[in-house]
């Protein structure tokens, strides 16, 4: 059960009445019987693939709501009142701001909690089930009804991050239980969240791929730190990957599957160099491909130098074009504990700190 420690929220049933007397509700000009207007409900799937959240900014936070009320709200203000009076006081939509702002940001921050500490360790179809019900649970719950009381709107607040959260989770791992993965490999040549002049390295069937015995589920978690390590002032550069599906690409493009049985299916991408932005990309990149090392040789059947783990880093980044491979290998451990010691500090909420908790049960990148 979710949300439990809401105490406006009764999971299942949805947002109970209001605890608090005294606060205003907030009504279109035209009536709060437009509240009730019946919009279609996509099914869950559609829903959850189809990424149904419009971007707001509230307070220059950018936000992600799925309800039209509420959005109508924070665009377009002026279409409300507040009840029994003729406008809609500054201060009365300055303080649900402020509430939603501080429900939503608990939300990031405790989307982790609400799955439960045996989440991290699912395979990756009970991780889906998981996301399912906490979507279906509770999307039609985020429907702002014209309340203005506290614990409503810090609830709504917080359950809206965490569906937003959820969906983002579940469009990650959904591809990689496909049974014909190629369905989610772009026919453009590049990345979604890439820049132009990216180059096609090689034909697919003739560019070697290192085989990847270890838990994908364990490697892709360390790698989707490449989506938000940005946020640390340490790296010095830019965000260039935008979403889950372009870190499984990327994965798509160096290792392979060495077996067609693995629950989790890796897809088979043509490589693809990555014109990355300036910055230190070499650091964190060389912490994921040493790690990835380390893990994979523990499981596999079939040996893999280390060199081989290089050349397939050098190929696909572009941040390598004038570095040999010998001398990258070298430079694997150079910042390990500092990279690690970045990606801790990022907040709980990121892929960046996910992945160090990952990393710290790894002997030599705790820190």
């Amino acid at each position: 059960m979710f949300f439990i420690h809401l105490p406006s929220f009764i999971p299942h049933l949805g947002f109970i009445e209001k605890i608090e007397e005294g606060f205003p509700d907030i009504v279109y000009r035209n009536g709060l019987i437009y509240f009730q207007v019946s919009f279609p409900e996509p099914t869950l799937d559609l829903f959850i693939n189809n990424w149904r959240f419009d971007l707001v900014i509230l307070k220059k936070q950018k936000v992600w709501v799925n309800d039209f009320h509420l959005k109508t709200l924070f665009t377009q203000p002026h279409k409300f009142i507040q009840k029994g009076k003729t406008d809609l006081p500054a201060n009365i939509l300055d303080d649900f701001i402020e509430l939603f702002l501080a429900g939503y940001n608990k939300g990031l921050k405790g989307f982790e909690k609400e799955l439960g500490i045996t989440y991290v360790s699912l395979p990756i179809e009970d991780k889906l089930s998981t996301l399912l019900q906490l979507v279906e649970d509770n999307l039609h719950h985020v429907r702002f009804n014209g309340r203005s009381d506290p614990e409503y709107v810090f609830a709504l607040g917080y359950v809206q991050a965490c569906l937003v959260l959820a969906c983002k989770e579940y469009n990650i791992y959904r591809p990689l239980v496909k049974e014909e993965p190629e369905k989610i490999i772009s026919k453009d040549k590049r990345t979604q969240g890439g820049q132009a002049n990216e180059q096609s390295c090689a034909d697919r069937g003739q560019v070697y791929k290192i085989p990847l015995y270890h838990s994908l589920e364990e490697i892709l978690t360390i790698w989707l730190s490449l989506l938000d390590f940005h946020e640390s002032a340490y790296f010095r550069t830019s965000s260039y990957y935008k979403s889950g599906i372009e870190i499984i690409k990327v994965l798509g493009m160096m290792f392979k599957n060495p077996s067609s049985e693995n629950e989790a299916i890796l897809p088979d991408v043509a490589p693809i160099l990555q014109q990355l932005p300036p910055g230190d990309y070499k650091k964190l990149l060389n912490l994921l491909m040493h790690v990835t090392y380390r893990l994979n040789q523990a499981s596999a059947t079939e040996k893999v130098t280390l060199d081989k783990y290089g050349e397939v880093l050098k190929r696909t980044f572009s941040c390598y074009s004038d570095i040999a491979v010998e001398n990258l290998v070298k430079d694997f451990t150079r910042h390990t504990k500092q990279t690690s010691e970045a990606l801790r500090k990022l907040p709980s909420n990121t892929y960046g700190h996910r992945a160090y908790q990952a990393l710290k049960k790894i002997r030599g990148y705790s820190v």
